[in-house]
């Protein structure tokens, strides 16, 4: 029984959600700009309502209408209206919908459930990892799990509020590295704040590596990041 209950499963979606979103976009074309970095075609999880977001976008792009006639006439065109479930379906979807008042809420809850859909297929494949090595050591294998979930977390999963600080801090170190790259001497050496690390480019740019604190070497697999630690360790010690 477990493993029947395990094969039925049904990865996190909310249908409502979709609806509410695709219906609120046909109510209100101005709702456009308060989604449109907020959810994409693939967050979504049914086929055909991924087809209408498709077309929504396509008509947003032109600066036409994006109500239930002006869509179904671009998706007869394109002989697509059948797939998104015809005429009627998309009449449904505006009739059913309220209003568009709340549609960055339901974005927020089509992107939440397409994230934990990515979770679920990044930890199947992280599982299949295990089983099937295909020549990799146990070191490699975690390299490319490792790998994995960080491209899910650095594509979606991170609240607004964090974006925003990650931002506000990134600009910050931009700018003290463009400032430090001008402290050179009369040599044109880098005038160092911090341990040099044997790579002048770096040091000219950094300043240095600077005692207390913690600096993270981000790659995919298989790019030197190791080799490139040891390095700067050795010249250092």
């Amino acid at each position: 029984m477990a493993d029947t209950y395990e094969s039925l499963k049904i990865p996190p979606h909310s249908v409502d959600a979709e609806q509410s979103v695709l219906g609120g976009l046909m109510l209100d074309n101005l709702a456009w700009v308060k989604i449109a970095d907020k959810v994409q075609e693939e967050d979504f999880y049914r086929q055909d309502h991924r087809l209408i977001f498709r077309t929504l976008k396509e008509l947003s792009n032109k600066g036409e209408p994006l109500d239930v006639i002006t869509l179904s006439e671009h998706m007869k065109t394109a002989e697509t209206l059948d797939d998104a479930g015809g005429l009627a379906y998309l009449a449904t979807l505006a009739k059913d919908t309220p209003s568009a008042a709340n549609i960055e809420a339901y974005a927020a809850i089509v992107r939440e459930k397409s994230v934990l859909r990515q979770l679920i297929a990044v930890g199947t494949a992280i599982a299949d990892m295990g089983f099937r090595t295909e020549g990799r050591d146990a070191k490699e294998c975690v390299e490319s799990a490792a790998q994995l979930v960080y491209e899910l977390e650095s594509t979606g999963g991170v609240a607004d509020q964090e974006w925003k600080l990650l931002k506000k801090l990134m600009a910050a170190r931009l700018e003290y590295i463009q400032e430090q790259s001008k402290n050179v001497d009369a040599d044109g050496n880098p005038l160092l704040l911090g341990y040099a690390t044997g790579f002048e480019e770096l040091d000219k740019r950094w300043g240095g590596l600077e005692g207390g604190k913690v600096y993270i070497i981000a790659g995919r697999p298989k790019m030197g990041k190791t080799t490139l630690a040891q390095n700067v360790i050795e010249h250092i010690g």
